[in-house]
């Protein structure tokens, strides 16, 4: 303000400078300002997100180490939030990059502690066996639980990245960033003003992606594999806009404890003044600067890391088919591998989720007799461990009567037997090498006794063939059983016949008695359908002979109509007088008059009751014309006592239904 003659004031709700004066001069503090906040014109800004422990170690007590800091870079001022952790420095370019170096520096040595509350549910969930151990596996932190919180203590970095994961297990969600310089950052916001980049990569990848102007730093959020998808598609992102700012040197898992350390990834920081920090989301090491030549620099000196470290470390990979090897390779409580380390001064890492084996040593030569070791130790396991593969239908019989035969022919053989869950039919037989490989043979050789006792045959029959092959009551096929020592099984859904069990020529023999009876059977069915086929010829033979030789006189002729008159009889088969009739003389007696007996009031008149008219009007009365085949009776409705039938024969109605109707 001073040196342009204007009046500045800071607007801290706002977020807000405000400068007065002369235009000119208000013109050139802006641009100062602007050179001050975000770089430019020689001058650069950069930021670094340490932990509180870690913001401690830099600013030094009483703030000696960072005035020495700035002293010792002449110009760069160093600004610290202590409740963000973020630290921006300020200053010509060369400076800053020098600065920043030595800061990284301080905070890859300093080990801090970070702390997560939890909840009683989730204290229950990681206090799982093996649950923190295989989420922290390659990181290397110490974790600390307690009922309401977890502590992770280690280098900041890696401690970040195991707080992470913690998260995830216990939220379901992941979080990662990617860190920028003032410059880079301003580049990429820029360009973020059109929110299709940002957007594209959320639809795709499901994860969310944001800016965060605090930290200069682009934060991923979401499942973790959506994140790492996320991720993927934002470094060709940055690689687009700020060609050859970024680099990516793949890094094996094995390598990470060694060259890609906190403090390894510091020298190479400070020699190449580029930022280089491991992206465990991507197995890689992430170099940036908005100096290409050097991201290239700091590339190489990873590679050359890389190359020098193969010779330190050697990574096993074990076949997912003798993943049981690695216990025996870990020994009771860490024994066999303990003495291992112990022998040869090299690290051994086991993971039981890659089934890997990683040794890193001093020197070759260290590496080389551990790897000798490791050879000498799976092979001794191999000896002493064998898996033999039963049928899977003598199982029962191996094992015996509530286990019996398998213990006894463990104690015989002084080994231990017992069958592999996942796969019921396989036993691992463990023990002396000695021991185990005569197990071995005497189990094979059950195995031979029982094939050969319990072997089958089977041949396909037809479904109509088999009451023939079983006999009545099952008399054929148990009597083939009782003859030859053999079990026979017949089943008919597959239509097969199965021998089991007693010798081979046992066997062959029973499979040619079904194959006797079936031809048998066969042969009796064509002969069956022969003669059947002849009768039928025969038959219409004899029908068609006996049509050409017929007189037409004894043609049957249908009577008509008019000739019903002349059919049987079948009066008395009726009740003596129609359905729901009643005679006068008997109306309102409940007395009942069996069928064919003379009734003495037969003579009177008839009279119909309710019931029989409704049953009159249900099956001859309806819209239609009905029609009186034969008409000898009439109803007379003229008396008093009701409908009245006289007695001139019977009537025969029928309806447009298709009812006959007799009353």
């Amino acid at each position: 303000a001073e040196e342009l003659n204007i009046d500045l004031a800071a607007r801290r709700n706002n977020h807000v400078v405000v400068a007065r004066g002369e235009k000119q001069n208000v013109l050139a503090a802006v641009a100062r300002l602007n050179q001050f906040l975000n770089g430019g014109d020689g001058h650069t800004v950069s930021k670094l997100i340490v932990s509180e422990q870690a913001v401690g170690a830099v600013i030094g007590k009483g703030g000696s180490r960072r005035m020495e800091l700035e002293d010792k870079y002449g110009g760069v001022k160093i600004f610290i939030e202590r409740d963000s952790g973020v630290i921006t420095i300020r200053g010509e370019e060369q400076s800053v990059q020098e600065c920043r170096m030595e800061i990284l520096k301080i905070v890859s040595s300093v080990r801090i502690q970070e702390s997560m509350p939890i909840t009683p549910q989730q204290h229950v969930e990681l206090s799982k066996p093996e649950v923190i151990r295989q989420l922290t596996s390659g990181i290397p932190v110490h974790v600390t639980l307690t009922e309401d919180s977890v502590s992770v203590r280690g280098i900041f970095t890696d401690a970040r990245d195991a707080i992470s994961l913690l998260k995830f297990h216990l939220t379901g969600e992941y979080e990662t960033r990617v860190e920028l310089d003032a410059s880079q950052y301003a580049t990429i916001s820029a360009s973020c003003r059109d929110p299709s980049h940002f957007n594209r990569m959320k639809e795709s990848t499901s994860a969310q992606i944001d800016l965060d102007r605090s930290s200069s730093s682009i934060v991923i959020k979401g499942k973790r594999g959506n994140v790492k998808k996320a991720k993927v598609l934002l470094m060709g992102f940055l690689d687009f806009l700020l060609p050859s700012n970024f680099a990516h040197v793949k890094m094996p898992k094995a390598f990470q404890s060694t060259v890609a350390s906190a403090a390894s990834l510091a020298d190479v920081s400070a020699l190449s003044g580029a930022s280089v920090v491991l992206d465990r989301d991507l197995n890689s090491i992430q170099i940036q600067s908005s100096d290409p030549e050097k991201v290239k620099e700091a590339a190489a000196l990873v590679k050359a890391k890389m190359i020098e470290a193969e010779k330190l470390v050697y990574v096993l990979s074990i076949d997912h088919s003798e993943s049981w090897i690695i216990p025996s390779i870990i020994g009771k409580g860490g024994q066999r591998i303990n003495t291992m380390s112990k022998d040869t001064g090299c690290r051994f890492d086991v993971s039981k989720q890659e089934l890997t084996v990683t040794i890193t040593g001093e020197d070759e030569d260290s590496v080389t007799k551990a790897k000798a070791m490791i050879a000498a130790a799976m092979d001794k396991a191999r000896r002493e461990c064998v898996f033999v593969q039963l049928p899977s239908n003598s199982i029962s019989a191996f094992i015996g009567k509530s286990g019996a035969h398998i213990t006894q022919f463990a104690e015989e053989h002084s080994v231990e037997v017992e069958r592999v869950r996942k796969e019921q039919s396989k036993i691992r037989i463990t023990g002396n090498e000695t021991a185990v490989s005569a197990a071995n043979a005497a189990i094979l050789e059950w195995i031979r006794v029982w094939q050969e006792n319990n072997a089958e045959v089977s041949i396909p029959l037809d479904k109509s063939m088999i009451p023939a092959v079983l006999g009545k009551e099952g008399s054929v096929i148990n009597a083939l059983q009782k003859d030859y020592g053999c079990r026979i099984d017949v089943d008919r859904s597959a239509s097969m016949i199965t021998v089991r069990g007693g010798t081979l020529l046992n066997r062959n023999e029973v499979i040619k008695k079904v194959s006797d009876i079936v031809a048998e059977e066969q042969a009796m069915k064509e002969e069956r359908e022969q003669k059947k086929q002849k009768d039928v010829e025969e038959r219409a033979e004899k029908a068609r002979a006996e049509e050409q030789n017929q007189d037409p006189a004894a043609i049957e002729v249908k009577p008509s109509e008019d000739s019903l008159d002349q059919r049987k009889d079948r009066t008395a088969e009726f009740a003596s007088r129609p359905v729901g009739m009643t005679s006068q003389a008997q109306k309102g007696k409940s007395s009942k008059i069996a069928w064919g007996r003379k009734d003495s009031s037969e003579d009177a008149p008839l009279v119909g009751t309710a019931a029989g008219r409704n049953l009159f009007g249900l099956l001859a009365s309806d819209d239609g014309d009905n029609t009186t085949l034969r008409s000898e009776m009439s109803i007379d409705s003229s008396t008093n006592g009701g409908d009245q039938l006289t007695e001139d024969g019977p009537v025969y109605v029928r309806s447009s239904s298709g009812f006959s109707v007799r009353v």
